[in-house]
């Protein structure tokens, strides 16, 4: 009698187990389809509030859900985060340890070249990798770039600035050159925003991608010792917000830009001339003495809404200094 009650109440466990696994997985099943029910923008929309490592991982919550992450068209790969820890790390210490470095920036070439080799979108709203990485890394660097242009991206953003900025490094990555990239820049007439940091570019390179992009509305370039002419000009500008910085071998800038509303400007002492800026709005310098290289200020100082001066010098000299570079001739 025991082991005849004790088997039925298995059997009835076991059945009540199957009849709630049977259950569950309906349940599952209808989610799952209600998730394949949604269209491709929603699943995109909601993929793109997460990192990129974070939609990945959302593959295997459904069939539907496999390879939708490889459509997203906004690529980041900021690892500022790793970097962090990496500071945090070598401050533990009390050094700095380049084979670690050396590591992690494996890891990260490996993680960009398998997203990128797994992405299906025909185009990409925007690149944006950060990292510590320099000429050692071009091989893939180009690759990226190349793929940048041949899905037509609105937004290239190449961050590779040293995770410890005390450590000098003169390997920086060099951006390839017209005859190895632009021969598809026909591709890239979308590009709306091309923002380099401790990128060596020409002033030839950076022209070429003025005059080929005609919607180019951001440029900024930062830390390029490849810069030493820059001649911004064309009747068909769309550029807007034109960022120099501590690009310590520039001696001159050109701009004769009809849209442009905003110029920054750090680094040396050197020329720079303006020649049609009918919308020039903001202009910001790091020294007063780039002033000197304005002798037409005066040409658009009225139509000027911001002036930002960051210099060390007492109040009083900037204003009087200000005052007599930009005030009109016709003050009086």
């Amino acid at each position: 009698m025991f082991k005849l009650i004790t088997g039925r109440r298995w059997v009835e466990r076991s059945v009540r187990a199957k009849k709630q696994e049977i259950w569950e997985k309906r349940e599952y099943d209808i989610e799952e389809d209600k998730l394949s029910g949604l269209p491709d923008e929603v699943l995109l929309s909601i993929l793109s509030l997460l990192s990129l490592k974070e939609a990945a991982r959302t593959s295997v919550l459904a069939r539907r859900w496999r390879r939708v992450w490889t459509f997203i068209p906004i690529l980041n790969f900021d690892a500022s985060p790793a970097l962090l820890a990496l500071k945090e790390r070598w401050r533990m210490v009390g050094s700095f340890d380049n084979k670690m470095l050396a590591v992690e920036r494996d890891k990260y070439v490996d993680w960009v070249n398998l997203a990128l080799e797994a992405y299906q979108g025909s185009s990409i709203d925007e690149l944006r990798v950060r990292f510590d990485l320099d000429e050692i890394h071009s091989y893939d660097i180009d690759k990226w770039v190349y793929f940048a242009i041949e899905k037509k991206v609105k937004r290239l953003v190449m961050k590779f600035q040293k995770c410890m900025a005390y450590v000098y490094n003169e390997k920086v990555y060099s951006f390839p050159p017209l005859r190895d990239t632009f021969k598809t820049l026909h591709y890239c007439r979308s590009l709306i925003a091309l923002e380099l940091n401790c990128v060596n570019i020409s002033g030839g390179v950076v022209e070429y991608f003025i005059a080929s992009c005609p919607y180019l509305r951001q440029l900024s370039v930062k830390y390029s010792d490849s810069l030493a002419d820059l001649k911004v000009s064309g009747e068909s500008l769309c550029l807007e917000y034109l960022k120099i910085v501590r690009c310590n071998k520039l001696k001159s800038i050109y701009i004769s830009a009809e849209n442009l509303l905003s110029f920054v400007y750090s680094g040396p002492t050197i020329k720079i001339s303006f020649a049609n800026v009918p919308n020039l709005v903001e202009l910001s310098f790091d020294r007063i003495y780039a002033l000197r290289y304005l002798p037409q200020a005066s040409n658009f100082a009225a139509q000027l809404v911001t002036l930002e001066l960051k210099v060390l010098m007492p109040e009083v000299s900037i204003l009087n200094y200000v005052f007599l570079v930009f005030v009109p001739l016709d003050f009086f």
